[in-house]
């Protein structure tokens, strides 16, 4: 029992230290001339090539009640009425209108006549206003060279007169006593006499101080006031001249201006009654061309706000002006519109063609052309395409605008091109290698890149080896490690285990 032990635990020693088999190297990639297709795939939706949208477009209307509207989808001729709206208040309307417009042609009228006035009076009143200064000129000039100078003459006048007759009355009163004193006896005459003389020579002393005082006020205060009143006159006089020459130009401009406004406001008024007229000739929303009829507006395959159009094109209700109400689509002309990715933006815009398979008949495909690409991202970092279908014949299937399917661009399109795996390339700073059969590595230049394979333009030819795999360096797998052998035991010990297994 002890070397049958011994055995296997040396039969285990060795397998577990014995090396693993080597693993078998990978096989390499022959580059043969195939066929290479770059493609972009995405999914789109069908849209007329030629549509028109269609809304009201009033100038003066802003109350717009449907009368009648086509139903959604009608095909219709050109010409045809699509929607047509109520007339009920457009007579009321262009009544208000016209009198609102004569008001305004009158106060043109009246404008124009303030205007002729001011214009004629202007010469009149500056006229006037230069006389009004002369005169005060005038005025002033005689009141220095005449006025004041017989003022101040009346006043020297009245008070020589004055002194005159009360020298004259002293002296007769002298006279009169001289001659009564020769008397021993004055009558009662003589003494009338020379009271009456005395009361005379009184009242000519008074009238002297008088004379004397309105000399003085004469002199001091009535020539000199009266100069500075003038002058005051006249410099007041010669602001109010100037102020008035500088006003009536301003005066005949704001009615000149007032004039303009008015002409301007009946043009104005004139132009909203003309728009009104003319749109009275807009009441129905006919077709353009011949095609059918969408409700709503078409904006990136799908109809937008059709739903709700539906529910305004019915009588009596309301609609707004120059707002998206139906689209005509104008049969034949067809395109497809689709969003492409950032990633497939270079692809698509290096297609010219490709075609289109339309998910109600995926087994039929329609010729696409005509590849454009909108180089503006949309709100969503798409970029919108657009692809022109052919017409084909016996199609089985007219294709209608929102129907869905798969747009297929071809990028590029090869015979006889060199590929490899996309695996056998490794980039280092911005440039390509692969690793030859050798071991070593070869700069390569690429091109495009489609299931897993990539187009080689330069650096390799026809019936070369290389690696299918550039790096082959896998993580090593942990050897086994061997376990450690069975602690000797003793012979009663064996002997009780191998009884107790049987």
């Amino acid at each position: 029992m002890k070397r049958l032990l011994s055995i296997s635990l040396a039969t285990f020693t060795l397998t577990a230290f014995a090396e693993e088999p080597s693993a078998k190297p990978s096989p390499l990639f022959q580059l043969k001339p195939s066929a290479f297709e770059k493609k972009v795939e995405l999914s789109a939706k069908v849209e007329s090539a030629e549509s028109y949208e269609l809304a009201f477009d009033m100038n003066s209307w802003s109350e717009l009640e449907v009368e009648s509207a086509v139903a959604h989808g009608t095909l219709v001729k050109k010409g045809d009425a699509l929607i047509s709206l109520r007339k009920d208040n457009s007579q009321k309307k262009k009544q208000e209108t016209a009198v609102a417009l004569q008001i305004v042609e009158i106060d043109v009228k009246m404008a124009r006549l303030q205007f002729e006035a001011e214009k004629a009076a202007y010469d009149q009143k500056v006229d006037l206003a230069k006389k009004g200064l002369n005169r005060k000129q005038e005025d002033l000039a005689f009141s220095k060279s005449i006025s004041d100078e017989v003022n101040l003459g009346n006043v020297r006048q009245s008070l020589a007169d004055a002194k005159a007759a009360l020298a004259y009355s002293v002296e007769e009163l002298e006279q009169l006593q001289k001659m009564y004193a020769e008397d021993d006896l004055t009558e009662e005459t003589e003494e009338i006499v020379l009271e009456r003389a005395q009361n005379s020579v009184d009242k000519n002393r008074q009238r002297l101080a008088y004379a004397e005082a309105r000399a003085k006020q004469t002199l001091d205060l009535t020539i000199p006031r009266t100069k500075e009143d003038r002058e005051v006159e006249l410099a007041t006089k010669s602001r109010e001249t100037r102020q008035s020459l500088a006003k009536f130009p301003l005066e005949a401009r704001q009615a000149e201006l007032k004039l303009k406004q008015k002409m301007m406001a009946f043009q104005k008024q004139k132009e909203a009654f003309e728009k009104f007229q003319a749109d009275g000739e807009k009441l129905v929303l006919r077709a353009p061309a011949d095609g059918r009829v969408f409700y709503g507006a078409f904006l990136r395959g799908k109809w937008n706000n059709a739903t709700n159009v539906e529910k305004k094109l019915k009588p009596k209700m309301k609609v707004n002006n120059r707002e998206p109400l139906l689209t005509l689509v104008k049969p034949g002309k067809l395109q497809v519109r689709g969003a492409v990715s950032e990633a497939n933006l270079y692809p698509a815009l290096s297609a010219s063609s490709g075609f289109y398979r339309p998910t109600a008949l995926s087994e039929k495909v329609w010729p696409a052309t005509d590849i454009a690409v909108d180089p503006v991202p949309s709100p969503d970092g798409t970029y919108q395409l657009t692809a022109k279908l052919q017409p084909r014949e016996n199609a089985g299937l007219t294709l209608q605008p929102t129907m869905t399917g798969k747009l297929s661009l071809s990028v590029v399109k090869l015979k006889d091109a060199l590929t490899v795996p996309a695996a056998a390339i490794k980039t280092k700073n911005g440039k390509s290698f692969v690793k030859m059969k050798s071991g070593g590595e070869r700069e390569v230049s690429t091109s495009w890149k489609q299931d897993g394979k990539v187009l080689i333009t330069s650096g390799l030819a026809a019936g070369e080896q290389i690696q299918p795999v550039f790096d082959k360096s896998q993580p090593k797998k942990e050897e086994a490690k061997p376990k450690p052998a069975a602690k000797p035991q003793k012979e009663g010990e064996a002997q009780s285990k191998a009884g107790a297994k049987k």
